[in-house]
């Protein structure tokens, strides 16, 4: 793939279907979708925005207005029909509603539903996780199918900041008539409604039959989200038929999957499983320990250590990708260097003595002993390990920001906005708290460009600067893949590598 391929922002027609099974897809049946845990929300605004959270639930419910194709990067409408930059002029851009949808309430899903949506992402009161996408848009509807968009800023990737973020569109009939209960009584446009709701247990969604798509979208009557917290227990659902897919970033499960013979489509995308080192606190508002640790630690080690099959990472930017020049990778293990800094900290009255913060699962759970067990051989270090649930974890480091070092997990099809918001000085989802102008400034360059070599020189500034300061240490790639039982077909996988529900079918 070029990079060309990749930064193109034009609207095509939808993504083509992988097709995992046999056969043509057939009308009905259900499908059981595996899920590590249940929602806490079905409001698209403080749901968890990831391929292994919220994102397929809220496809089902929302639809998209756009996607970016996983496979090729190239943005598809879906609700849009288009999302245009005025020629010269980064800070303005034009949405086109697709005619004739209408949400599940029968309510129109126009260009002041759009509106309605972006505005309450960015109302502070709502305390969406996308607040920081929709703040300062200055929003007109030119007609009921237009609504033009006045940026803040300039940016070239708006319409990739729409895909990843500010995709969901909720009914403001439903919405107004019950903001604290829209959670729990979804309304949208996609092409499944909510049934019924066991909390903790299982999802039980139906098909939308007035869905845009057509009379033969989706192809699936029901759709069913089972919580199955232990990921083997997952495979073994699936291998059984006891469920049929499931989106996974574990990469034990994936290699097993592919020695049982199940599908599995599978991308590599941005961000990775990282240490994020919060550099307003001891020890690591020092580099040096930041540097410590990463050359004591060695990815590849681990991977064979634990068998987990990570993948390991060379930096947030996947590897062979359009963004990134080469040459600028994080520093490779070397532990005399780590011992030589851990010793220089030592004597200057900084022991490294730390807390590392995880949520509770098996997976993180091995990664973090394994990371205690390997700095622990060293002199002058000390490790303990915090596992929380994963709401009082996320409120922790996100909300609290009380944490010396954890875990952190992000997916993403391209840099903007999701680079931004994690290392931005301003960006209130920079949780190291690193501040640094250099990149600050790069990153600006690569929002207003519309010069490819610009933003690449941009993004591998960025990379060049994270590999020296190492507020975050990327030790895993970012890999997601839905894995199927074998009578799944239309799988889509868009953005982070989550599916396009409304595709899904059952074939013989």
């Amino acid at each position: 793939m070029t990079a060309a391929a990749a930064l193109v922002a034009g609207c095509g027609s939808s993504g083509e279907a992988n097709r995992a099974a046999d056969g043509p897809p057939r009308s009905g049946g259900s499908i059981v979708v595996d899920s590590l845990q249940d929602a806490a929300t079905l409001d698209p605004f403080t749901a968890l925005k990831s391929a292994l959270a919220d994102s397929p639930r809220l496809d089902a419910l929302y639809d998209g207005l756009v996607y970016i194709d996983a496979k090729s990067g190239a943005l598809r409408p879906q609700l849009a029909e288009s999302v245009a930059m005025t020629p010269g002029n980064p800070s303005e851009w034009t949405v086109k509603v697709r005619p004739g949808v209408t949400f599940t309430d029968g309510s129109a899903f126009d260009a002041e539903a759009v509106k309605f949506s972006w505005q309450t992402q960015a109302d502070p009161a709502v305390r969406s996780y996308r607040m920081l996408a929709a703040s300062g848009l200055t929003l007109t509807v030119a007609d009921p199918l237009t609504l033009t968009v006045k940026l803040p800023e300039p940016n070239t990737f708006f319409d990739r900041v729409i895909a990843q973020e500010l995709n969901w569109i909720v009914s403001p009939t439903a919405y107004r008539a019950d903001p604290k209960g829209f959670g729990a009584k979804p309304v949208g446009a996609g092409p499944f409604k909510l049934q019924t709701w066991v909390r903790g247990s299982r999802m039980t969604m139906v098909k939308n039959p007035t869905y845009w798509g057509g009379p033969a979208r989706p192809y699936l009557d029901r759709i069913i989200f089972d919580v199955v917290a232990e990921e083997s227990q997952q495979l073994t659902n699936i291998a059984s038929g006891q469920a049929q897919l499931v989106n996974s970033s574990n990469g034990a499960n994936i290699q097993r999957a592919r020695t049982e013979k199940l599908d599995v489509d599978e991308v590599v995308s941005g961000g990775g499983q990282f240490v994020t080192f919060n550099t307003t606190r001891p020890p690591f508002d020092d580099a040096r320990a930041r540097r410590a640790v990463a050359l004591a630690l060695d990815p590849a080690d681990m991977a064979k250590t634990l068998r987990n099959g990570y993948v390991p990472a060379l930096g947030l930017s996947p590897s062979r990708n359009p963004f990134v020049s080469p040459g600028v990778d994080q520093p490779r293990p070397d532990k005399a260097e780590a011992q030589r800094l851990f010793d220089q900290l030592a004597a200057e009255g900084k022991p490294m003595t730390f807390g590392y913060l995880v949520p509770q699962s098996r997976s993180s759970m091995q990664v973090a002993e394994y990371f205690q067990s390997r700095l622990n051989e060293f002199r002058g270090v000390r490790m303990s390990i915090e596992s929380l649930d994963y709401s009082a974890y996320a409120t922790r480091y996100s909300i609290q920001r009380d944490f010396q070092a954890t875990l952190s997990q992000q997916w993403w099809a391209h840099p903007e906005p999701n680079l931004h918001n994690l290392v931005h000085s301003q960006s209130p989802q920079n949780y190291a708290g690193l501040r640094s102008p250099e990149i600050d400034a790069a990153l600006t360059r690569a929002r207003t460009s519309q010069d490819e070599v610009v933003r690449r020189q941009a993004y591998t500034e960025v990379q060049r600067i994270l590999s020296r300061e190492l507020p975050y240490w990327v030790y895993a790639r970012a890999t997601v893949a839905v894995i199927a039982h074998a009578k799944v077909t239309g799988v889509v996988q868009v953005n982070d590598g989550t599916y396009l529900p409304g595709e899904l079918a059952l074939t013989g």
